[in-house]
């Protein structure tokens, strides 16, 4: 395989990971919008309960059906944090590879001006 082949090969995987990259990235951001949606449905539905009733608001004595519902969405905020980390360590592999490519281009252009220098 010639130095000119490796290039074009290398400029087509750079286009597909950067494209990676970016949805990735876009794929972190829907997560976190869905993260935070769930983090928020707790006190959503303790404002709904609570709105028109004479009882007071305990945090306390919370009754066993709205104890269980924020565990279940500590539990699923939990699992969605997990999946947000995950990308966001597969975006920064993909940060790398691109970077990578790129090292390897300028060190190509570097060396094609020392040798033209030479010469």
């Amino acid at each position: 395989m010639s130095n000119n082949d490796f290039s074009d090969f290398l400029l087509k995987e750079y286009e597909n990971i950067a494209k990676a990259y970016f949805s990735a990235h876009e794929l972190t951001a829907k997560w976190f919008k869905f993260y935070l949606l769930i983090l928020a449905s707790p006190f959503s539905i303790i404002v709904l309960i609570y709105h028109n009733t004479s009882a007071e608001f305990d945090l306390f004595n919370l009754s066993s059906t709205i104890s269980l519902l924020i565990f279940v969405i500590g539990i699923l905020s939990m699992f969605i944090s997990f999946i947000i980390i995950n990308s966001r360590l597969d975006a920064s592999l993909y940060a790398r590879t691109v970077n990578g490519v790129r090292k390897y281009f300028t060190d190509q252009l570097k060396m094609n001006q020392a040798n033209s220098n030479i010469k």
